[in-house]
């Protein structure tokens, strides 16, 4: 089989090939090409397995898979192979229901069963008509067994789900006597024309440079690659391990994902990184995590396949904690879902790979959620099993079965490439972590592999601890407040600190930040204040109110009204002109904390967060009505006659437009604008990494290695996220939507003329045109300072300090 590749750059297939054919998607491609190295296996049948109780009436059902073929264009594909591939829609289907009854049999459960998987991996050719198949065994007069299989070609997991739902649909209708109404779901060829659009666009080539970027340097692959061995080639079938967890376990699952923030999968997958790093003794692993990408309203609303496995990277740090993990997978996850549409055929890799056949990844983590129920006239129709490719050496399958029973774990593996003891081992390793779930938190990776090992070198058949009464719930902290403490709230804010500082008992007036608080360390606080008080605190409040006492007085007042200032006061000082700070785009001002922490002159610093998004309707919508209300709040606050502004990067901008107004009423002290551009930027995606450049994190390291690194940030203790909730994903959106909303106010303005003096302080890695920006709207003097650091290390250790002594000049302090 061959496939064309010397087309222009802006032709696609569509452009070459028949009219009434169109070309196969690149997931579709992907299958076609990998099935055509293994014909005449399973490796491709997908579907379902549902359990009916009630009675099924047989020529309604038939009459039911006629209607939904004919409302989905996907179901009537038609696979024709020359010197391209290409598909086709069929006009015509006669739909097919195989039907088996057990009854007469001694087990009627059991034979069903064992005809049912007979029936399931009967392979289908790509090249037969149609690609998809039902049946129905009686076990009893009013209990069946429904399988649907697809070949993958034609559904993925949201397809297999959509169908299943309009056939209890179109049953409905013919059980009550009445035809369904026909409702044409959109046609399949839109997914290839969409694919051609993404193909050809900006995004496509922004897509392409991140993931060259994120997957350089790949890992060796953890398989060999002797694939004569491989069970794709001999019975096209894996080897399962299934693992269920116990009621306990899943508790303890389900505790230390709400209590972090991150869904059960984002632990559940942690925990199979730990293990597979201990089977496969590496620290880099490269995974694939199956995404829908139904990004489109049509996408949604059909059949067909869209999914494919996106590459996941991790390098564990050994020194590093569970939960810091937790929340650097959590981060990567958020990044890489944002450029999962590129397709993963798309993204080269090196040259002994392609001669060996072997892909980025070995193993594919995949969450099924199999918990839905239908209704099939009188009778209930409830999923059981969902059943995917085999495409990789390794599987491991996540199925929720149902709303009240825990996940269970299917291990799928290769049994001619992966031998059989390194399943058992894996099942073992992950089988104890997963019992020991609140135990790992506090834990450093290391001493989790530890733990992984010794059940893998364990030689007994992953039996499961029992969880020890400890572990299934903890007892109240028991801490001194004060006799005002009525209704608790002190009480629980320590409790929460008394978490985050493990080494010492806290106090009421202890001081965050002193006491070996990060920056985001109170950014969890002030998540986990926010989620049990049910309170919008800002994060710039740890300014503020420094004790748990002060907190508990601050969550208090917010229970009564949300906080409508956006003032906030960082520091007390003299009668001198004050210090204004303006937040960057992410709206906080954690990133000055070091700077206010150098500066030597005496006057009194405070600062501007942004509102809330959804504050209230008079938000301001430009950046000059940004900068008056912020005038207009320091003026009733403060009484002041002049003021010193402070801006960095999007704050800058702000302090520029403040600096304007107020050197008009002559009550403009200094401004000093640290690494801003005068000109309009348009910026977009990668809310996150202006979030994390202003949470203190090390955004250099993000940027260069394409992970995340806490680096100084989690210092104080190794134990620090032992029991930390990240920032909740509503919470980190609710940032993120500030972000996007300042920076269309940046895109949107024109900075106007200065008359009076400025210091610009410039990061040397920022282009040097800046400085020339600036000096065509001032009227005065520029003062240009260049600092050898870069945009996002400008306000960290050591180039603070340098900073730290431009700005108290500025301040005529120095």
């Amino acid at each position: 089989m061959t496939f064309k590749t010397d087309r222009s750059e802006n032709e696609s297939e569509e452009d070459v090939q028949p009219e009434t054919f169109f070309a196969l998607t690149t997931p579709q491609r992907s299958i076609w090409v990998d099935q055509a190295l293994h014909p005449h296996r399973p490796i491709y049948n997908t579907g379902e397995i549902f359990r009916i109780n009630g009675v099924i009436n047989r020529e309604c059902f038939i009459k039911a898979i006629q209607h939904v073929a004919k409302e989905n264009d996907t179901l009537r594909l038609r696979f024709i192979e020359g010197g391209e591939v290409f598909q086709q829609v069929a006009d015509g289907y006669e739909a097919e229901l195989e039907w088996e009854s057990f009854v007469e049999y001694p087990d009627p459960s059991a034979t069903a069963e064992t005809w049912v998987e007979q029936f399931f991996w009967r392979p289908i050719e790509p090249t037969e008509y149609p690609l998809f198949r039902f049946a129905l065994a009686k076990v009893a007069s009013d209990r069946f067994i429904l399988v649907q299989k697809y070949h993958h070609l034609i559904a993925d997991a949201i397809g297999r789900r959509f169908i299943a739902e309009k056939l209890a649909t179109n049953y409905n209708y013919y059980i009550e006597g009445n035809a369904p109404p026909l409702e044409l779901s959109p046609s399949y060829r839109l997914a290839k024309e969409c694919e051609n659009q993404y193909q050809r666009s900006t995004q496509y080539r922004l897509d392409r440079d991140y993931w060259i970027s994120r997957l350089g340097h790949l890992p060796a692959p953890c398989v060999g690659n002797d694939l004569s061995v491989s069970q794709k080639v001999t019975s096209g079938r894996p080897h399962t391990r299934t693992l269920r967890l116990e009621a306990a376990a899943a508790a303890a699952l389900n505790s230390v994902a709400r209590s972090h923030g991150v869904s059960e999968f984002k632990v559940i997958i942690g925990i199979a990184l730990v293990a597979l790093s201990c089977l496969y003794d590496r620290l880099d692993i490269v995974v694939g995590i199956p995404v829908a990408n139904r990004d489109s309203e049509s996408a949604k609303k059909m059949a067909g396949l869209y999914a494919t496995a996106m590459p996941f990277r991790i390098g564990l740090d050994l020194d590093a904690n569970f939960a810091a993990m937790l929340v650097e997978l959590n981060f990567k996850f958020a990044e890489d879902l944002r450029h999962s549409r590129f397709p993963v055929d798309h993204i080269e890799i090196d040259a002994s790979r392609r001669r060996r056949r072997q892909g980025l990844f070995d193993v594919i983590i995949n969450y099924v959620r199999c918990d839905y129920d239908l209704t099939l006239g009188p009778a209930q129709m409830h999923c059981d099993v969902s059943i995917g490719g085999f495409a990789v050496p390794w599987g491991i399958r996540v199925i929720k079965v149902s709303k009240s029973e825990p996940i269970k774990f299917i291990i799928e593996y290769d049994g001619g490439r992966v031998p059989h003891e390194d399943a058992r081992q894996l099942q073992c390793g992950i089988d104890l972590l997963l019992s020991r779930m609140l135990e790992l938190p506090g834990k450093s990776i290391d001493e989790v592999r530890t733990i992984c090992g010794s059940a893998m070198s364990s030689t007994d058949n992953c039996a499961r601890e029992v969880l020890p009464e400890m572990f299934v719930g903890r007892p109240p902290l028991r801490v001194a407040t004060d006799r005002n403490d009525r209704d608790g709230v002190q009480l629980r804010v320590m409790q929460i600190w008394q978490k985050y500082f493990v080494d010492k008992e806290v106090s009421l007036d202890d001081e965050f930040f002193e006491s070996g608080g990060t920056s985001l360390g109170g950014l969890l606080v002030i998540a986990e204040c926010n989620k049990l008080f049910d309170v919008k605190l800002p994060v710039d409040i740890l300014f503020e109110q420094l004790t748990p006492a002060q907190m508990a007085t601050a969550i208090r007042s917010y229970r009564c009204h949300v906080r409508g200032g956006s003032f906030v006061k960082i520091r007390e000082g003299s009668n001198a002109a004050p210090v204004l700070l303006l937040h960057p785009v992410g709206g906080t001002l954690i990133c000055y904390r070091e700077l206010v922490s150098r500066l030597e002159v005496g006057s009194a610093v405070y600062g501007f967060q942004a509102s809330d998004v959804d504050a209230d309707e008079d938000t301001p919508q430009t950046i000059g009505q940004l900068a008056q209300s912020y005038i207009d709040a320091a003026s009733n606050a403060l009484k002041s006659e002049r003021y010193h502004l402070v801006g960095w990067s999007f704050g800058g901008v702000v302090a520029w437009e403040m600096a304007r107004r107020m050197s008009e009423r002559d009550r403009l002290a200094s401004v000093t604008i640290i690494d801003s551009s005068a000109y309009p930027t348009i910026e977009y995606g990668d809310e996150f990494a202006a979030l994390r450049a202003e949470l203190d994190l090390d955004a250099s390291s993000i940027s260069s290695r394409g992970r995340l690194d806490f680096g100084s940030s989690i210092a104080p203790t190794s134990q620090f996220f032992a029991t930390s909730p990240i920032v909740t994903e509503v919470e980190l959106e609710r940032m993120a939507k500030v972000v996007r909303r300042m920076r269309r106010l940046r895109s949107q303005h024109q900075n106007g003329y200065l008359r009076g003096n400025a210091t610009l302080i410039r990061a040397s890695e920022t282009p040097a045109n800046i400085i020339e920006e600036w000096k065509t709207i001032i009227d005065g003097q520029l003062t240009v300072v260049s600092i050898p650091a870069t945009h996002y290390t400008i306000l960290k250790s050591p180039h603070v300090e340098r900073v730290a002594k431009i700005v108290d000049r500025a301040l005529g302090g120095m």
